[in-house]
């Protein structure tokens, strides 16, 4: 059977000549934030990185490869979306590693929780009833958003009916998108929230 991509001969100790499912294989053990970067199927102006962001959440980069002269093993300019990098370990270090202090914060936080949306929401709907004047909140991260942390937070709409709220924040070198975790949990804290007000905030970063 032919491989869906092409061995490179890259010299880093980072990359391997590893297929996906041989790359989920590999980091199935590993502690989170733990990476492969790989040749990928697009060509040899491409490579994939393959990272362990927590638990079974799997994020996938794809990056691309600047020009490069024939005897290059790798280009001397690599791109992450619209960001640019010097080598492997310009990414690793602006993004990868920032990146996973961040979550390493995060997990330490007393709001996160380890589990499934529908258990985030079951603890929401326990501690409204246990204190009906609190916001209940909490974070969590799913495998359906994968690099972005959720905010769960509870609220009454225009109709006083409660409602569970779900925001999705990104988590990126510079901090989450709302800046930082202390920030977004002090306005979620000190304000009486209404459903418009977050999503505002939030949009405006």
């Amino acid at each position: 059977k032919a491989s869906p991509y092409t061995p490179r001969k890259i010299n880093h100790p980072k990359f391997r000549n590893m297929s996906l499912n041989a790359a989920l294989d590999y980091l199935s053990d590993k502690p989170d934030g733990e990476f492969v970067v790989r040749p990928s199927s697009k060509g040899e102006d491409s490579l994939n990185l393959t990272w362990k962001f927590f638990g079974s959440i799997v994020v996938h980069l794809n990056l691309r490869e600047g020009p490069k002269l024939p005897f290059m093993s790798i280009a001397p300019k690599l791109y992450l979306n619209k960001d640019e990098f010097d080598s492997l370990d310009d990414i690793i270090h602006k993004y990868i590693i920032p990146c996973n202090q961040h979550m390493e914060s995060l997990v330490r936080h007393n709001k996160f929780i380890r589990g499934e949306i529908d258990y985030i929401e079951s603890c929401l709907v326990e501690d409204k009833k246990m204190n009906p004047l609190h916001i209940p909140y909490y974070y969590g991260c799913f495998e359906n958003a994968p690099q972005f942390v959720v905010l769960v937070y509870m609220v009454k709409d225009e109709r006083s009916n409660e409602k569970i709220i779900k925001e999705y924040i990104k988590i990126k070198p510079g901090g989450l998108f709302f800046h930082s975790l202390n920030a977004l949990t002090t306005w979620l804290v000190q304000r009486e929230l209404s459903i418009t007000g977050l999503s505002k905030v939030l949009e405006e970063g």
